[in-house]
């Protein structure tokens, strides 16, 4: 066997191996579809970055998202959850949930979740906050999805983010 023939070999060796890992793997993660009721799920930033424009000047910012929620009902494809905690940082500004008002669905057919609530900053200046998600890849341990959001600032500036975030289960 020459030398080509053993990288050709060595190479389809390497493809049957990694194949079954591809479809493996993905059915070994938590998957929404196993979500029940008092199930907690984590969110939390990767990376991301959030603009909007202050006099004709375009401002882009680090955001970060952490979020806590527990699991309130499931019926077919639909997930609905309320948010227990968390906190959304923009421009260096920190906004806490406010518990009692946040609330989100997310359909297990299309991967994508609605989370919106109001959130208060340090001044006691209260926002509205409107993510939408979209699952972009399962693991083991969660699944990475992205956030597209936006909300008006204290100042009348709207924001739009968009993130890289991580769901994991937590106990």
């Amino acid at each position: 066997m020459d030398k080509k023939q053993k990288n050709a070999l060595l190479r389809l060796t390497a493809l049957l191996m990694l194949v079954p890992s591809m479809i493996i793997v993905p059915a070994m993660a938590t998957s929404p579809s196993d979500t029940s009721v008092g199930d907690r799920y984590a969110v939390i930033t990767i990376k991301g970055e959030a603009k909007t424009k202050i006099q004709g000047q375009l401002i882009t910012a680090p955001p970060s998202v952490e979020l806590l929620v527990e699991v309130r009902e499931t019926y077919q494809e639909w997930v609905l959850f309320k948010v227990n905690c968390g906190e959304i940082e923009v421009d260096g500004v920190t906004y806490q949930v406010v518990s009692g008002w946040w609330r989100g669905s997310y359909n297990r057919a299309t991967h994508v979740g609605i989370y919106e609530g109001w959130a208060r900053d340090g001044n006691g200046n209260n926002v509205y906050f409107i993510l939408r998600t979209l699952d972009l890849r399962q693991t083991q341990e969660g699944c990475f999805m992205g956030i597209g959001g936006t909300f008006r600032d204290p100042n009348g500036n709207y924001w739009s983010l968009n993130l890289l975030t991580y769901r994991f289960e937590v106990d």
